[in-house]
């Protein structure tokens, strides 16, 4: 009697679900702004800045806002956006797993040209969620060593970016995004929903996506923790070619991270490094996301 009456219930709860899943579609669409309304929010977090702001549904892939539509699509260098690539090309090759661990005395000679990290003294041994939410660049020229120049180099193309140099000389600064690639903020934006989409069935990618939200939780991004949303992404802090001490800034990341609706994906030409950027994606995220995000 319980079976056939189970079997009577099926199409009401089946209706009853359809209503919830298109109620909670249809608040989401209300609640977020539309085409000229996110350009405008996405152009007044930008400024006086020359840069670009990309917003992706994170679920179609659909552009939602991309301004200006020049800077949008402009190459520019990734810097250390590229670990979230280099990470999935260690996972996804079986060159380094989760609990990998190397050691940050911030220096390490690369090319016969010693380089440094952000933090004086070093960041000490650092696991991969660690080493992607600090941004170490000493941990991933030590990961680069073992995963190697083309498995990076391939990795980069199944995240769908085109400026994939042919030929690289140190695999350590392409794995810090130093040289290598060229990515424009579209792409990084499409990057970004390549881990969303495929981290549910992917360990390597889920991995990935867990140390961009440590980034914003204890990282680099954590200004973005009091935003009332649970964001995932990734710094970067790329050198001009013309200029070293001149930093550009990057943000890619999304949110909410159980849910992703959206990505975003952020470059400030001549920043203050990430720290350009970083700002400039919590406003298109505040108005994006309106009371959700305080």
């Amino acid at each position: 009697m319980f079976i056939i009456a189970l079997l009577r219930a099926l199409p009401s709860l089946a209706v009853l679900l359809c209503l919830a899943r298109a109620s909670a579609l249809a608040e989401s669409a209300l609640a977020a702004p539309g085409a000229a309304r996110l350009r405008d929010i996405c152009l007044n977090a930008l400024g006086e800045r020359t840069g670009a702001v990309v917003v992706m549904d994170a679920r179609t892939g659909d552009v939602l806002a991309a301004v200006p539509e020049d800077w949008s699509r402009r190459p520019m260098p990734p810097g250390s956006v590229a670990k979230i690539v280099t990470a999935y090309a260690g996972l996804s090759g079986g060159r380094i797993t989760s609990t990998t661990r190397f050691h940050c005395s911030n220096a390490l000679t690369v090319g016969g040209k010693v380089r440094h990290c952000t933090v004086p003294g070093g960041h000490g041994s650092l696991d991969l969620d660690q080493a992607i939410a600090q941004s170490c660049n000493v941990w991933f020229y030590q990961a680069a060593r073992r995963i190697g120049t083309e498995r990076i180099l391939k990795a980069w193309r199944e995240f769908g970016v085109t400026g994939v140099g042919k030929r690289v000389d140190s695999p350590e600064r392409l794995a810090v995004g130093e040289e290598g690639v060229q990515v424009s903020c579209i792409e990084m934006a499409r990057l970004v929903r390549r881990v969303v989409t495929l981290r549910k069935r992917d360990r390597s990618m889920e991995l990935v996506a867990r140390g961009m939200r440590r980034a914003v939780t204890s990282g680099t991004a954590k200004e973005l923790a009091g935003l009332g949303l649970s964001v995932a992404g990734k710094t970067g802090s790329p050198s001009q070619a013309s200029d070293p001490e001149k930093r550009h800034g990057w943000f890619a990341g999304f949110a909410p991270y159980d849910n992703p609706q959206i990505c975003i994906a952020v470059f400030c030409q001549e920043g203050n490094s990430y720290r350009s950027a970083v700002p400039v994606a919590a406003e298109v995220l505040k108005g994006y996301f309106g009371n959700r995000a305080r």
